[in-house]
């Protein structure tokens, strides 16, 4: 059943980012989804996530 998500931005730009980021998202398998869930629980995966960015997608991307 479609649900709807609110996105809250600080301006239009960013609100489409966020749009179409979570159109990718919603087109993930569920353990994928589950596994990122997981993640963006964690304080120390976030900041891992910032701080090494260049590191993890030259080794993923």
């Amino acid at each position: 059943m479609p649900r709807t998500l609110e996105i809250k931005a600080s301006n239009p730009i960013t609100e489409d980012q966020r749009y179409e980021a979570l159109k990718k998202i919603n087109s993930l398998s569920d353990l994928e989804l589950e596994r990122l869930s997981q993640l963006a629980d964690s304080a120390k995966a976030r900041k891992y996530l910032t701080s090494k960015w260049n590191m993890l997608k030259k080794f993923v991307l």
